[in-house]
């Protein structure tokens, strides 16, 4: 069983329970609209997974209650209010950075953060996606990033969007489905070859996976391989955690 996580001042990855981003959309009020955390019992039923692969240990409960609490610390909220810039877009989503932020509590180190934001329809991307992450808990921060929830709101038909065209069908109901993920480092460069410890260390990345039972080699690509935070004071990264099966730590 993997350990407890501890905070130690940092940031809950379940603490953040109100969302606002500025700049992006807007309520029917006029001010910037707020998302709300989708707890685990709600976005489980948006989406399952096709297929289930492997063998993995059984995974024990979660340590984080899905209402923000934690199992082995003092109920706390956090308020997240953002502002962004497009960083990736896709067919699927968009992925942009948090440049402005603030919290609620004042916190020994707050994390460097992006929002990926599921286009019109597609709201089973980010939700698949917090799926996984909540499977993959005791692997946050460690080979995986951490992520800070699932957000959503329903889209007033008459906001102004400044990320994606409004609605055009009178029947359609939107909602915004928001995922906070923890910022990484960069790609690997292409242009240079691997050396053999860095050959070694993504195998054992992904071979940190199978301990959970996960195959999914659709997402053996390079752009998926990213380079820890950093975790110098003057950035704010979070340093890695080390693998509770093998303890490493990777770069």
């Amino acid at each position: 069983m993997a350990p407890i996580p501890q905070t130690n001042g940092l940031l809950p990855t379940n603490g953040i329970n109100i969302l606002v981003v500025t700049g992006a959309f807007k309520g029917e009020d006029g001010t910037p609209l707020t998302l709300h955390r989708i707890n685990k019992e709600e976005w489980s039923n948006l989406v399952h997974p096709y297929l289930t692969l492997g063998s993995g240990e059984v995974l024990s409960p979660s340590h984080y209650l899905s209402n923000g609490n934690s199992h082995s610390a003092r109920r706390q909220h956090y308020l997240l209010t953002a502002t962004s810039h497009c960083l990736v877009s896709s067919m699927r989503a968009l992925v942009t950075e948090v440049v402005a932020w603030y919290m609620g509590l004042n916190l020994k180190k707050p994390p460097q953060l992006v929002l990926k934001m599921g286009r019109q329809q597609r709201c089973a991307n980010p939700a698949r996606s917090a799926w996984f992450y909540e499977d993959m808990e005791c692997l946050q921060g460690v080979a995986v990033l951490r992520c800070y929830g699932l957000f959503s709101a329903k889209i007033p038909a008459v906001q102004q969007s400044l990320l994606r065209p409004r609605n055009t069908l009178l029947s359609e109901h939107e909602t915004l489905y928001i995922l906070v993920l923890e910022k990484l480092g960069g790609k690997l460069l292409i242009n240079e070859p691997m050396t053999d410890d860095l050959t070694n260390e993504v195998k054992s990345l992904y071979h940190e996976l199978t301990y959970l039972g996960i195959l999914n080699y659709e997402r053996v690509r390079w752009y998926n391989v990213l380079r820890a935070p950093d975790s110098d004071p003057q950035v704010g990264g979070i340093a890695s955690l080390p693998s509770p099966y093998t303890s490493k730590v990777y770069r």
